[in-house]
């Protein structure tokens, strides 16, 4: 590495040779991590042009999926070049020594420089890094500082400097992010946990991928730093943070455990012991389970998102260890929005239509008995993805919370219970329904159009030129059929709008209730007014 400072000592050049073929970095930093630095990064396999070699926002060491590219205005290197031949790889720019206001490093303050070089011209992980203390040396004079050849020490000194080292998005969108290390000495982990929103946070070292019977990390941003804020937790359920113990005073052994908030992030961090008394044993060598959860608002309740992984940790001074991405966010979702969408075809299409084929029989241009052919078909129909849908929840929620809980907690699961039970004994209801008793004889033509009344049985007397002789348990059917239809819609549409406000909440997606409404509404309106219509066309013919 060279670097001079221009007679004028406004500008600094930098020369950096690798020998071998990668991508090359520097950075100018304010110690020896190249977290949250503004460094230079220069990729042989691109073009050189403005932003190549160009300047990084550091926050992570495994390339370019956190590490983000500064804006063009921000990109004020002069004269910057990469180049590369079959065994060297050069960077060089210069940069303006007041854009280094912020690290101590001039002429006569020695500061530091990080250096790393990649395993191919792709940005990715670094092959090796290191840093240096310097001065930046003035023209025609000899440089002072450290030997830039040696690399930072990365063995198993465990007096080396501890500090969080590379850090892991664990969902790969830069949501939820983890950084850790272990002190050998102390023989204790230190996580730290990043979330960019507002929410409680939750993390454990787990014997699987499941939570329960867990011991986790919980801090509540919104409530006092304390020996229990963030603290220990024994975890019993997913959703119900009444369930969720609070440990012992005694249990309570987290060091230097602090949860922070602002308008956009929530960061939480703590100190435990590798292996204590009652929980999972950490370990240093081999991959560790770890848990992590999310709240959707700083209140104790059901998360917004979780997941888990494998880690192994990195001792201080090491570089990070192996990293296996397990099931990130809430699992499920195209499950859970499937069941939604069964439950919607049924109750906001299928239904209404199946109602509508009834109300508006004298439109449906089908044989006198096929609107009732069309009437049981779509009900039925609508049945089938009810209990399809019925199905697909007992059978989720069954497995995440065990079969006890399929209706003892949420008000959604318990309506959702009465809708299925309304839906199948009201197609049962249908089935076997009473005949309608036989009419007087009547002339030809009141005959057919008895038939037709006897076989539907839902016709009203006065939609009739003779009105049927009804019997008090076809009466009585008639009624209960109508009555029980309709407390079974009304049902299914408050508990699918409120399972739709659940799902935006739970998967952080937009609400489709509204989209909901306007389907189901709007065809149940259409049905209405055209019904409406036409009895009172009927009404003011037969008041001629």
């Amino acid at each position: 590495m060279e670097e001079v400072l221009s007679e004028d000592k406004e500008t600094v050049t930098v020369q950096v040779t690798y020998n071998g073929i990668g991508w090359v970095g520097f950075s100018f930093s304010e110690g020896r991590s190249m977290l949250n630095q503004i460094a230079v990064i220069g990729l042989p396999g691109e073009p050189n042009s403005q932003t190549n070699p160009g300047k990084y926002l550091l926050a992570s060491k495994a390339g370019k999926s956190l590490n983000t590219l500064l804006s063009a205005e921000e990109q004020t290197l002069e004269n910057a070049s990469i180049s590369q031949n079959d065994t060297h790889t050069v960077l060089k720019f210069t940069q303006r020594v007041a854009e280094l206001e912020n690290v101590p490093i001039s002429a006569t303050n020695p500061g530091f420089a990080l250096w790393a070089y990649g395993t191919s011209n792709e940005f990715g992980k670094h092959a090796e890094k290191g840093s240096l203390e310097l001065q930046l040396t003035p023209c025609g004079e000899d440089p002072e500082g450290d030997d830039p050849g040696q690399p930072e020490n990365q063995g198993n000194d465990p007096q080396a400097e501890c500090a969080f080292q590379d850090v892991i998005d664990i969902r790969e969108d830069g949501s939820v992010l983890i950084e850790e290390f272990v002190d050998l000495v102390d023989q204790s982990v230190s996580v730290r946990m990043t979330y960019s929103d507002q929410g409680w946070l939750g993390f454990s070292f787990s014997a699987g991928t499941s939570m329960l019977g867990s011991i986790a990390v919980i801090g509540f941003a919104d409530q006092p730093l304390s020996q229990t804020n963030p603290g220990k937790y024994s975890l019993n359920s997913k959703n119900s943070a009444n369930a969720n113990t609070l440990l012992p005073l005694d249990q309570q052994t987290l060091t230097n455990a602090t949860i922070t908030q602002n308008d956009t992030h929530t960061v939480m961090q703590f100190t435990k012991k590798l292996e204590e008394d009652n929980e999972v044993p950490i370990s240093v060598s081999a991959l560790n389970n770890a848990l992590y959860a999310v709240g959707r608002s700083n209140t104790f309740a059901e998360h917004l998102t979780r997941g888990s992984f494998q880690i192994q940790l990195t001792p201080c001074g090491q570089e990070g260890g192996e990293f296996l991405a397990g099931n990130s966010g809430i699992p499920d979702q195209g499950y859970w929005l499937s069941h939604g969408l069964l439950m919607s075809v049924a109750w906001a299409i299928m239904i209404p239509l199946g109602i509508g084929s009834s109300m508006l029989r004298d439109l449906v241009p089908l044989s006198p008995k096929g609107w009732f052919y069309l009437h049981a078909g779509l009900n039925m129909t609508a049945v089938f993805c009810v209990i399809a849908g019925f199905s697909m929840a007992v059978h989720k929620v069954g497995e995440s919370k065990g079969p006890e809980k399929h209706f003892s907690q949420s008000p959604h699961h318990k309506v959702g219970l009465a809708v299925f039970l309304f839906a199948v004994l009201q197609a049962l209801n249908g089935l076997f329904r009473p005949h309608a008793p036989h009419a007087p004889p009547k002339e030809e033509k009141q005959e057919e159009e008895l038939d037709q009344d006897v076989e539907d049985g839902e016709v009203a007397a006065e939609e009739s030129l003779i009105a049927p002789v009804t019997s008090k348990i076809r009466a009585f059917w008639e009624y209960f059929h109508r009555i029980f239809g309709v407390s079974a819609l009304g049902m299914a549409w408050y508990n699918i709008y409120s399972g739709f406000d659940i799902y935006s909440l739970r998967f952080g997606e937009k609400n489709p209730s509204t989209a909901f409404l306007a389907v189901g509404g709007g065809l149940a309106g259409t049905i209405i007014v055209v019904y409406a219509f036409l009895k009172l066309k009927k009404w003011r013919s037969s008041a001629k």
